[in-house]
């Protein structure tokens, strides 16, 4: 099984109560049939901030991957995290994504 390293890690801006997608296109020689797929976002404590799964908040579409955020993922969870999408198989973890995320606090009307 060959190994796919993260090189470059990427950074992910949000306002605090906003509405993204955000959107992956996986490398060909990753076969995407039968994978599960998981994005998390965990703040400096390591504890979970944002959870979406390939049934929950996740679109998977041929080598396409379509997070979707909704308001309630960011309410609240101000600040600068760590984030990662994984794809899963029976037999292997691959890290196709990670780097931090931050979430800027909306400014008060």
């Amino acid at each position: 099984m060959p190994t796919y390293l993260v090189k470059t890690k990427y950074k992910i801006t949000r306002q605090e109560g906003d509405t993204a997608d955000i959107g992956f296109i996986v490398p060909d020689v990753i076969d995407m049939a039968g994978r599960k797929v998981l994005f998390q976002v965990r703040d400096e404590s390591d504890n979970l901030r944002i959870e979406k799964t390939d049934t929950a908040g996740i679109t998977v579409t041929g080598q396409g991957i379509i997070v979707d955020l909704l308001p309630a993922d960011s309410t609240g969870n101000d600040g600068i995290h760590n984030w990662e999408l994984q794809v899963m198989s029976a037999d292997s973890t691959i890290t196709i994504g990670k780097g931090q995320f931050v979430i800027i606090k909306q400014v008060a009307k």
